[in-house]
């Protein structure tokens, strides 16, 4: 419309636009607030001053449509800052910052965090005890990041090897030794806790009947 204002002294006729977004035709004929509302007051703004009828439809984006793909290729331009002079630009458009999308911002900041922590769980020395269950960040979250929180307490103690079992706490400082009570053999580590070899130790670790191991240390 912008472009229509600038290079078209009078409209005789109406005016058919062809846009692939199918969000933006719908936005024009919602009136109240959401989203990028301020750019659709200026394309209705710039409507009221051309003083003649438009015609907005919509065109697939996989349509063979010079206009369209022209324009898509303009708007990647775009996102690179790689713009037309200020003096071709609308007004709204002329400002160096403009109105950011909170969502929008929200949803930068979410990836920003999740590489930020994806680096920094990658150079874990803990990476190292959860590689087998979860080789990668987005499987680890799945295993950690339950709907009840001590569930997820209990999967990242198991999988960290910070459950509270005696080779723990014996490199907290927190016991005398690492070594199992049970069986007094081995050390007593989530997976000799969880899993007991048979023929290894004299007793299972497990405290030997299932109602005991409800009341186990590791379960929290």
């Amino acid at each position: 419309m912008h472009l229509l204002l600038n290079f078209t002294r009078q409209l005789t006729g109406p005016t058919i636009i062809g846009c692939d977004n199918q969000a933006v035709i719908r936005g024009l004929n919602n009136q109240q607030s959401h989203s990028g509302h301020h750019l659709l007051d200026h394309i209705h703004k710039l409507e009221e001053q051309l003083h003649a009828k438009q015609d907005i439809h919509w065109v697939p984006g996989h349509k063979d449509f010079e206009p369209n793909e022209r324009a898509d290729r303009e708007a990647k331009d775009a996102a690179q800052k790689l713009t037309s002079p200020a003096k071709d630009l609308p007004v709204c458009l002329r400002k160096k910052v403009l109105p950011a999308s909170v969502a929008a911002l929200r949803q930068e900041y979410a990836a920003k965090l999740k590489r930020k922590w994806t680096k920094c769980w990658r150079k874990s020395p803990r990476r190292t005890r959860t590689a087998q269950a979860a080789p990668t960040p987005d499987q680890m979250c799945g295993l950690t990041h339950t709907s009840q929180l001590r569930d997820g307490a209990r999967n990242d103690r198991a999988l960290t090897g910070h459950a509270p079992l005696k080779q723990h706490l014996h490199r907290i400082k927190c016991a005398d030794s690492p070594i199992c009570p049970s069986c007094e053999m081995e050390p007593e580590t989530t997976a000799h806790f969880l899993i007991w070899p048979p023929g290894r130790c004299c007793v299972p670790c497990n405290h030997q009947a299932p109602s005991a191991r409800k009341e186990a240390p590791i379960l929290g």
